[in-house]
């Protein structure tokens, strides 16, 4: 109790501002540290995760601060640190950071004025291209324009629909030359992404980013959950391909030839787009064992174990609680607030014995008054009434 005390009386010398940039800060150190946790987790639930910890960053402290959520200490005595030295500490980071988010997200719409130039410049992809953009489009009931574009890049990337221009997938100028099911291939994982909205999960990182630009930490979770968007557009585009056999072989061919791509000449580094880090692998099969019954008995009860856990655990219900508990622990200890202590209340009937007071009672009830009069009925009491009526007027008419 002492250290929550202490805490809320450091607490209360702060302004709302003040602890909920506190909240924030202490937020994304929590959501980083799970972050890192779970780099070598499920896809889908790096994906989860990361989608989930950046919408936390926004809602988490803006409902506190709107709310005015506080989770009062009581104490018996009230004290309080008499200084104003935080509150100007905190409207002088609050200052800095303003001046700094607004610079960020200047940056940022110039970055996407950049993109949006730089995409309408390039050339435009042959007729047998964009004739395959209708049918996988239409196979993944996706619908919005898609506009195609060839130029030196070394992996397929693409940007969201922008204001006036639709949504553009830019594939390498090799892909010209390149046979039908390889480049169908490569197409298909970015109309995937696209499906998948994985362009505007990619620009709310850089928003929230942006907003967050004194923590760097917040920077690199947005450019994992880019990097990571990337693997559950493979899965679709395999599933949309319906042929497994084909799409691998044509995967396999188009690994080989990425490989032989050379990096771009340019600086492409500060445009808005969502690109392959070129790791088409990650989709290929599990290899099975062929000798399943010479297999050690620690091998079997490890896949046991491991088929079980894939049954049992929900990648929804991991990441909700990783971050429900992040947000409850941060939010409860910079909400902390010293409140006066109700009196100690002690009723006074709490005191009397109660077997005393009804043996007595019991007692009085058992004797039996010598002077008690027989009840009064109706017409008797009636009568005593006239007679006692009679009785006062006779002395009243009487001389003294």
């Amino acid at each position: 109790m002492w250290i929550f005390t202490n805490i809320a009386m450091a607490l209360d010398t702060l302004p709302a501002e003040g602890r909920m940039l506190l909240l924030a800060l202490l937020l994304t150190v929590a959501l980083y540290g799970f972050n890192r946790l779970l780099a070598d987790a499920d896809p889908t639930l790096r994906v989860l995760f990361g989608k989930g910890a950046l919408t936390a960053l926004v809602l988490v402290p803006a409902g506190v601060y709107l709310l005015g959520v506080q989770v009062p200490v009581p104490v018996e005595q009230m004290r309080r640190y008499d200084t104003p030295w935080p509150a100007y500490v905190v409207w002088a980071l609050l200052s800095v950071w303003l001046l700094g988010a607004v610079a960020q997200l200047v940056r940022l719409a110039a970055e996407w004025r950049r993109s949006s130039r730089m995409v309408a410049d390039l050339p435009a992809a042959n007729p047998k291209i964009s004739d395959r953009v209708g049918h996988w489009t239409r196979r993944l009931n996706l619908p919005i324009t898609v506009a195609v574009r060839c130029d030196g890049a070394e992996v397929p990337w693409h940007v969201g629909a922008m204001p006036g221009r639709p949504a553009q997938v830019v594939l390498p100028a090799a892909a010209r030359n390149w046979p039908v099911g390889v480049v169908d291939v490569m197409l298909l994982e970015q109309l995937a992404m696209l499906k998948q909205s994985a362009w505007r999960w990619m620009f709310a990182g850089r928003v929230i980013a942006a907003l967050y630009w004194p923590t760097p930490w917040v920077a690199r979770m947005a450019a994992d959950l880019a990097q990571v968007l990337v693997l559950p557009g493979l899965g679709l585009a395999q599933a949309a391909y319906r042929d497994p056999e084909g799409f691998q072989r044509d995967l396999k061919q188009l690994r080989q030839r990425a490989e032989t791509l050379q990096t771009v000449d340019g600086d492409v580094r500060g445009v808005l787009r969502l690109a392959n880090d070129g790791s088409y692998a990650l989709v290929e099969p599990r290899v099975v064992s062929e000798d399943t019954a010479a297999a050690s008995f620690e091998g079997k009860w490890a896949g046991t174990k491991r088929r079980r856990a894939a049954k049992v655990r929900d990648p929804y219900e991991q990441a909700y609680w990783l971050i429900a508990v992040a947000s409850i622990v941060v939010g409860v200890a910079t909400t902390l607030t010293l409140k006066q202590a109700a009196p100690e209340f002690e009723p006074r009937f709490l005191n009397v014995k109660w077997q005393d007071q009804m043996v007595r009672r019991i007692g009085a009830y058992g004797e039996e008054p010598r002077n008690r009069e027989p009840p009064r009925t109706l017409g008797g009491s009636s009568s005593a009434a006239q007679q006692s009526g009679s009785e006062s007027l006779s002395n009243d008419r009487s001389p003294d």
